[in-house]
């Protein structure tokens, strides 16, 4: 177990993990590359958040394969790496490359053009209360990729406080890649 907060291994129920117990917790940043607010359950944003590092800081095929999600790189090989030319020559027998080969972003099918990791914005309305949508989101279109939910950065301390009398622990990350 991980704790949601620190980030660090829990090997047994601590009680003083500040995130243990808290039913509604919801990280939330500005997207750096844009003027909306994302809030998402801190899993998902450390998902994210874990597979950028991965992508974004592994020299050779063998980091990344630690760094990634074990599940997540899984299902990269057998639905991407698999069957996409550029990546693997071999596609009827498709194989890892070895841990010692370079790897770059450029690795990553979508990475440099912004279609992977998950964009977390359009899962927004899952997580936030159709209340608080209505009221501080504007509905938004991508040319790419479809609507999302924009909340407006200038907004956040009310859009926390709306969130914290609707019962939900919020907390601002911006230390972590998700967006």
């Amino acid at each position: 177990m991980i704790c949601l907060t620190c980030r660090e291994p829990i090997p047994w129920p601590r009680e003083d993990c500040p995130a243990r117990g808290t039913e509604h917790l919801l990280y939330y940043r500005e997207a750096p590359h844009d003027d909306y607010l994302v809030f998402v359950p801190p899993e998902r944003a450390l998902f994210v958040d874990q597979i950028h590092h991965a992508i974004q800081e592994s020299t050779t095929w063998g980091e990344f394969r630690r760094r990634m999600p074990a599940s997540e790189y899984q299902r990269l090989f057998e639905d991407i790496f698999s069957t996409d030319p550029d990546v693997l020559v071999e596609t009827e027998d498709a194989h890892e490359p070895a841990d010692e080969e370079l790897f770059t972003s450029d690795c990553v099918p979508g990475f440099s053009d912004g279609d992977y990791p998950p964009w977390l914005a359009p899962e927004q309305d899952s997580y936030l209360p159709s209340e608080l949508l209505r009221e501080f989101a504007t509905q938004k279109e991508s040319f790419l990729n479809g609507g999302f939910w924009a909340l407006d950065p200038a907004r956040a301390e009310l859009i926390v406080k709306k969130l914290q009398s609707l019962g939900y622990t919020v907390e601002r990350r911006d230390d972590l890649n998700f967006w």
